[in-house]
């Protein structure tokens, strides 16, 4: 009549087909009894709040609070005070992804100039991430110029950068940047697009690039239609 029962500790779940202790995902069944978000971890989670907001562990809640002197906000987000408190919002041009990161990536740029970055610049890109920029200027006589200003990834053929080979120019290897490039890649035309391009392994600082347009011709011979 001797036997034994097997069990796991606080946090996982147990596995009677193979006799094993899996990690229990609180936030995914939501028994968790955190505020706003909720981060699993291996046998328990965490609890965290929007910017702007507190942690009461004592409460278990997010309480509003806090000033932009007192806590700075995190890489590629400007500080707003507002009713009481702060929120950090993304810098002009950049959008916040499901994971609240503020994102360079998948934007369409009509400005006359400015800069373009790998995700997480300078602290590391994803991998298997896929990033595109099209830059286009309304008058067709226009041409972009863009110059990287760092250019740190692994290269090709696993990370890399590529030019749209229909309208850039004045890179000799057919307009893929495998490695630190110094040359400004300068357009055809009045539109470029540039793609980032990362594998499953692997992740480096990334790359920051500064983009500019000008007139083909002199400014008082240029003829407009």
């Amino acid at each position: 009549k001797g036997g034994f029962i097997c069990s796991c500790y606080p946090g996982y779940i147990y596995n009677a087909s193979n006799n094993r202790c899996y990690d229990k995902n609180e936030c995914l069944t939501g028994n968790h009894n955190c505020d706003q978000f909720c981060t699993n971890t291996e046998g328990s989670f965490t609890c965290s709040c929007n910017p702007g907001y507190t942690y009461n562990t004592v409460t278990k809640t997010c309480q509003a609070g806090g000033d932009c002197l007192q806590t700075p906000c995190p890489p590629y987000r400007k500080c707003q005070q507002l009713n009481g408190r702060y929120e950090c919002l993304c810098f002009n041009g950049l959008r916040e992804d499901s994971n609240h990161t503020c994102k360079d990536c998948n934007r369409t740029l009509t400005e006359s100039s400015g800069y373009i970055m790998s995700s997480n610049y300078p602290l590391g890109y994803e991998n298997s991430s896929y990033c595109t920029w099209n830059i286009t200027m309304n008058d067709p006589q226009t041409v972009i110029e863009l110059q990287f200003i760092d250019y740190v990834v692994e290269g090709c053929p696993y990370d890399f950068v590529k030019m749209n080979s229909d309208n850039s120019t004045q890179d000799p290897r057919n307009s893929i940047i495998c490695e630190n490039w110094r040359t400004p890649v300068i357009s055809n035309g009045n539109s470029m697009s540039i793609s980032f391009m990362s594998d499953k392994t692997v992740s480096s600082k990334g790359f920051l690039a500064y983009y500019t347009s000008y007139l083909t011709c002199k400014r008082k011979n240029c003829s407009h239609s």
